[in-house]
């Protein structure tokens, strides 16, 4: 209206239904990337929250923990399919073979991811664990060069290096603690997780047109059935109370923060690179807890090395995500065709896929 009144006619063919239009887009627009910040910071704080309920509860057995939160996430999930019509139990087509090997990559990285994080809170500080299992997004970058071509950018390169400076400063290997703190089975561990859950989430980027609640179907299946057949042939105690109860929080927190962050990235406007940085802030909640719950206050040179790994993760996370796809080795290389090992694999993910999700 005030551009009509002002030109006397709409200038270049403008409307005022136009200029009401666009602004009423826009602002949705802001105001939908605000709640997919909203919902990425609290799905981060749900998997802070999953951690200490991990390192809290004093399970006997890794894979009896397993077992019973992927036996709840699996129950809620099925709620959800149920919810969506069916969706996902034989209501979509087929899978190719490839799919197949890259669902199968899904749920076996998930399980040993997931299985291997629970390991690793029982013998690392929760700070010291949150912040090595936030490293997998430079192995995600590294598993996509490998396995799905894609071309590692300079300053991904430097980011790289950084993350790991820092991390050695966080770690400070020259005089590792005791159980309480960092051993080495833990950090073994630990990173083992971080290359579980990146493998998770390469196999994941070449998964993108798969229903989310068909994926999760698989890996909370697999990973039941792998953490119940170990119970059975190792035996375990009776659980009490208490530990039901943790068994049930870390069910229901660890759903809840994945519907979270996928429905952020969903609502992000400005694509899902735009909010995923914000993951990072898990490792921050966990310093957090680590100190006000379980008394393990962290000092300089773990505040310095998490600075140094979190900025240079968000960091390589927006460096590969800007541009909106990802290019292929083939595709850097236009005189240069591409190898044997990458040759067939010419794919192009968006690259703003998940980077830094919980497996």
């Amino acid at each position: 209206v005030l551009a009509q009144a002002h030109f006397g006619s709409s200038p270049s063919g403008l409307t005022p239904t136009s200029v009401v239009t666009a602004c009423l887009s826009s602002q949705a627009a802001m105001e939908s990337q605000m709640l997919a910040t909203l919902l990425v910071i609290l799905g981060a704080l749900g998997w802070a929250m999953r951690d200490l309920v991990g390192k809290d509860m004093q399970s006997p057995s890794v894979f009896l923990t397993l077992a019973a939160s992927s036996a709840i996430g699996l129950i809620l999930n099925t709620g959800v399919m149920l919810a969506q019509q069916c969706a996902g139990f034989g209501c979509v087509e087929p899978l190719p073979a490839r799919k197949q090997m890259w669902l199968y990559a899904r749920c076996v990285g998930a399980a040993s991811s997931i299985t291997l994080n629970f390991f690793a809170l029982n013998k690392l500080d929760l700070a010291l664990s949150a912040m090595i299992h936030c490293t997998s997004p430079l192995f995600v970058v590294l598993l996509g060069r490998v396995f799905l071509g894609e071309h590692i950018r300079p300053l991904a390169r430097l980011c790289i290096a950084c993350a790991a400076a820092g991390m050695v400063v966080f770690i400070q290997p020259w005089h590792l603690r005791g159980d309480s703190g960092a051993s080495t089975v833990g950090l073994i561990a630990a990173f083992g997780s971080s290359v579980g859950a990146a493998f998770s989430y390469t196999s994941l980027r070449a998964l993108g047109d798969l229903g989310s609640t068909t994926v999760l179907f698989a890996m909370y299946s697999t990973s039941l059935i792998l953490g119940a057949g170990v119970c059975v042939v190792q035996g375990v105690p009776r659980p009490n109370g208490a530990l039901l109860w943790h068994f049930g929080a870390l069910g229901v927190v660890t759903f809840l923060a994945e519907v979270l962050i996928t429905k952020g990235y969903a609502f992000a406007t400005r694509g899902a690179g735009s909010v995923a940085a914000y993951k990072f802030l898990t490792p921050v909640f966990s310093m957090v807890f680590d100190a006000a719950v379980l008394h393990q206050r962290p000092d300089a040179l773990n505040i310095v090395g998490a600075v140094i790994v979190l900025a240079a993760s968000a960091a390589l996370v927006r460096i590969q995500s800007s541009g909106g796809q990802v290019r292929t080795v083939k595709q850097a290389t236009d005189d240069k065709p591409a190898d044997a090992s990458t040759a067939n694999l010419d794919v192009e993910v968006p690259a703003d896929a998940d980077a830094c999700a919980a497996p």
